[in-house]
Parts: C-alpha cells; sequence; structure tokens
C-alpha cells in the first residue's frame, strides 16, 4: 500500500513538471521570453560593459525569444532596427535599445568599434554581432529628463 502511494506521489510529482526553456542569456519573463531592460529617461543613464552588441530587427529579437515591447512591434517601420547591449556580468540585464538618437548615436561608433578591434559578423539580412573580445567597451546612455519626450538620447564610450 505504501509503495503505491509513493509510485503516486512520483508520478505526479513527474507529471507537474513542465519542460523549462533555457535561457541563452540572463533571465526569463513570466511569458518565457529572454528579459530586457529598455532604455528610459535619467540623468544616471544606463551604464554597460559591452562585451556584444546584437544589431538586429525587433521581429528578429522577438523570433530568437527576447521579449520585445508590444509598441515597438506595432509600429514596425518606425522601429525598423535596435540594438541588444550584453553586459559582462551575467546579472545585469541587457538593455534593449530601440529609440532613433540612441542608435544613431550607436551606429556613428560602429566604424571606430571595429578600428579599436571589435570583430563585426552580418549573421543574416537582420542580424549584426559587435563582439568586443576580451576588453569590455563601457557604454553609457543618459538623456535628460527635463527635456521632454523627444530630447535626444547621448551615449559615452570608452575602451577599458
Amino acid at each position: 500500500m505504501i509503495e503505491i502511494a509513493l509510485l503516486i506521489a512520483a508520478m505526479a510529482l513527474m507529471a507537474g513538471k513542465k519542460k523549462a526553456k533555457t535561457p541563452i542569456f540572463g533571465q526569463l519573463t513570466l511569458s518565457n521570453d529572454l528579459a530586457l531592460e529598455y532604455l528610459k529617461s535619467s540623468l544616471d543613464g544606463f551604464t554597460r560593459r559591452a562585451t556584444k552588441i546584437l544589431w538586429i530587427t525587433p521581429l528578429e529579437a522577438q523570433a530568437k525569444g527576447f521579449s520585445i515591447p508590444d509598441w515597438v512591434i506595432q509600429n514596425y517601420e518606425k522601429f525598423e532596427w535596435s540594438a541588444i547591449v550584453y553586459d559582462e556580468s551575467s546579472d545585469i540585464l541587457p538593455l534593449f535599445v530601440y529609440q532613433n538618437s540612441a542608435l544613431q548615436e550607436l551606429e556613428k561608433l560602429l566604424a571606430e568599434f571595429e578600428s579599436n578591434g571589435a570583430a563585426i559578423t552580418q549573421d543574416s539580412p537582420r542580424q549584426m554581432t559587435i563582439s568586443f573580445g576580451d576588453t569590455p567597451a563601457v557604454m553609457r546612455f543618459w538623456r535628460n529628463e527635463k527635456g521632454g519626450k523627444f530630447a535626444r538620447y547621448h551615449l559615452e564610450m570608452k575602451k577599458d
């Protein structure tokens, strides 16, 4: 009798286990998507010790399992490209950058990144990967909160 009860309990535990999605990087959201931190207005800004940047379309990022805001997906023409900035620490969520002024600042630095040793690969027509190797690039995105909702983002970057 005890053996049957143990067998039933073990089967119930096994049946209740869901196959967990293995995150590629970082933590998952409640919807089982890969979590991202979104760039927002702040004088303090968002700093990352970037080891890698994905220059990617929002639809491609969503297809790869990232949690992309609905308003970005719904306004695909406006947000044609985005960037996901990975920090060297796996405790820090990757930063999702979709704002045009922030992307313009980042795009200006791509040639400089490459000349400073960053490896840039064209993974597909919808994705490029910029890898900084062993030396992360310290990046800080910020904008003046008092500048209104159309204030430009600024990017400060230095290589360690």
